[in-house]
């Protein structure tokens, strides 16, 4: 559930306030709601809404002794004057809290306290980014529950140092896109299949699976709520990152027991930048990314962490990225990056398009998915098999293999020109992106903007 009253600050600007009377009348039904839902609200959230009493009480909304005052969390025992401390927040989050009241529904309360947090951070200019962030917040015994917006940024509850999922790493994302059209409208790429793999990453680390409705109410959500900074140039597209962590404040070795998840989203152009050059790319034989019976095939946040010492040796050797080789013989390639790779085999109807086959140590990804299926419609051969480093030079050097790409929702498909390693290097075809690698982009990008037939319901539409 998004809490209504958004307008209490736009743009940064505080609002005006209400007048008298209506501030009256915004009070009482914000104490009525308090009242009438505070016996519904889970234990979960008895601190939080402590600290909402002290905050109703300095604004005026709320009676209680210390109506004036408000404890100041770092210093403890110590209590300032919230009117004295910031006028212009108290005067914002007066309207803000009035406007909320008018629409209160069960459980909204509980999150009342992470808003206002969230309004003075924007008031007082502490915050990265404007981002809307949509969350929400699961408990092992009560299930999924209250939504909540915030905008900019999400701060997430106190104690972020002793949550599990940063000291155990139970934390899982996914990374999709929405498009603007050539009509003007606004559509996710296969949000469903990304819902389907969030919760497969979330079965790999003990963590519970979200329904597809959430999933998707959550991204729409965000979309609609971000859509405007998206302007029609075609290079741009809207990213969204769904992301659960495991925010329980326990340093005990075990599973959480409480769990958040959210979504963020931000503009963004090419992985690689605008212009669709070939990428150089360097053989990393020292690093496994993904190990059998690991979770190489799942998005969680472990598997990131490690690949940027190899990431960074690939940049030292004047490449944009790394390629990953399996874990047991080092010699059969698996991704490029974040990456699935495609190897171009032949040319004309005897086209074939070869990706390495899924061990259970390669992402399944959407975009490799998709291009598998656009392959056969554009008379390709598609096929899944593993392919040595010894065997993409050999069929490099004899013309075997004319092309080879990278692909994902954030390359989109992306051509690489030459291959670096230890033992030397070689180049693919000419060096620059090939027909088939062309062809195969425009025809997803056609799908993305609304150029070509959607014909197996891809787009998912956002109003």
């Amino acid at each position: 559930m998004v809490h209504p009253g958004q307008a209490g600050a736009v743009a940064g600007r505080p609002a005006q306030l209400l007048d008298r009377p209506q501030f009256e009348a915004a009070r009482e039904a914000l104490a009525a709601a308090i009242t009438a839902h505070r016996g519904r609200l889970p234990n979960t959230f008895t601190t939080p809404l402590h600290g909402l009493s002290a905050t109703l009480a300095a604004l005026g909304i709320l009676d209680k002794p210390d109506r004036k005052r408000v404890p100041d969390r770092g210093q403890p025992g110590h209590w300032k004057t919230l009117e004295q401390q910031c006028p212009v927040m108290t005067a914002t989050m007066r309207r803000y809290l009035a406007q909320m009241s008018i629409s209160m529904r069960p459980g909204s309360i509980a999150l009342i306290d992470t808003t206002l947090r969230h309004l003075a951070s924007y008031l007082t200019g502490h915050h990265p980014d404007v981002t809307t962030v949509t969350a929400i917040r699961r408990t092992h015994i009560e299930g999924f529950n209250t939504w909540m917006t915030s905008r900019p940024g999400y701060r997430g509850s106190s104690g972020p140092a002793k949550t599990t999922g940063l000291h155990y790493g139970q934390v899982i994302f996914e990374g999709l896109k929405a498009h603007r059209r050539t009509d003007g409208s606004m559509a996710l790429f296969r949000p469903h299949e990304h819902a389907r793999r969030f919760q497969r990453s979330a079965r790999r680390l003990a963590m519970p699976e979200l329904s597809e409705p959430i999933f998707l109410e959550a991204v729409e959500r965000v979309v609609a709520s971000d859509q405007e900074w998206l302007s029609d140039d075609p290079g741009l597209s809207l990213y969204v990152r769904p992301l659960m962590f495991a925010d329980e404040a326990s340093l005990a070795l075990r599973i959480s027991r409480t769990y958040t998840f959210l979504t963020m989203a931000f503009v963004t152009g090419s992985f690689f930048g605008d212009d669709i050059d070939a990428v150089t790319v360097w053989i990393n034989r020292d690093h496994p990314r993904a190990m059998p019976g690991g979770t190489g095939d799942v998005k969680c946040a472990a598997n990131y962490g490690p690949s940027f010492t190899a990431q960074g040796e690939a940049e030292h050797h004047g490449c944009q990225q790394v390629v990953w080789l399996d874990a047991v013989e080092h010699r059969w390639v698996e991704e490029l990056g974040g990456m699935n790779l495609f190897f171009v085999r032949g040319s004309g109807e005897s086209t074939e398009l070869v990706t390495p086959e899924l061990t259970g140590t390669l992402l399944p990804g959407v975009t490799r998915k998709s291009l598998l299926t656009l392959a056969g419609r554009l008379g390709y051969q598609p096929r899944e098999e593993r392919i040595s480093v010894s065997q993409w030079r050999d069929e490099c050097r004899t013309g075997q293999i004319t092309e080879v790409f990278a692909c994902g929702t954030a390359a989109v498909v992306t051509p690489v020109g030459e291959v670096r390693g230890d033992d030397g290097g070689w180049t693919v075809g000419d060096g620059k992106r090939g027909p088939v690698t062309a062809a195969l982009r425009a025809a997803l990008v056609g799908i993305h903007r609304g150029l070509a037939p959607d014909l197996d319901g891809w787009m998912h539409p956002v109003g």
